[in-house]
């Protein structure tokens, strides 16, 4: 929430100043240790007309929900890595449907999903 907030607290900013900026949708995200448990989610988290996924290991928790191939949201708990992947491959709209079991371990990273974004313009 955040994160979100803050963006648009930028433009409303800008634009109180005369900048005639342009909100474009964020994907909301949150990061936050409770207890000494990291819990990062992002997009939806409601299960309504979505594949879902669920694993549970070692006191972790993580799931994924997938559209049409695509990554449209995730509730982990414990350790992830690369936490900006998560975000950037739901930003661009990239199939993971070959990258399910990475998803749901959060051990995805741009080296393995590079063969699907070397052609993103950034």
């Amino acid at each position: 929430l955040w994160p979100v907030a803050v963006e648009q607290g930028k433009i409303a900013g800008a634009n109180m100043a005369g900048g005639g900026l342009e909100y474009s949708e964020e994907i909301s995200r949150n990061i936050l240790t409770i207890f000494g448990q990291t819990i990062f989610t992002g997009g939806i988290s409601t299960e309504d007309k979505f594949e879902v996924y669920k694993e549970h290991f070692a006191g972790e928790y993580r799931k994924i929900l997938i559209h049409n191939d695509k990554l449209v949201g995730f509730v982990f708990v414990g350790e992830v890595d690369s936490p900006g992947v998560y975000l950037f491959i739901m930003k661009n709209k990239i199939n993971v449907s070959e990258n399910i079991n990475l998803l749901l371990k959060g051990a995805l990273s741009y080296p393995v999903i590079y063969p699907s974004i070397r052609n993103i313009v950034f």
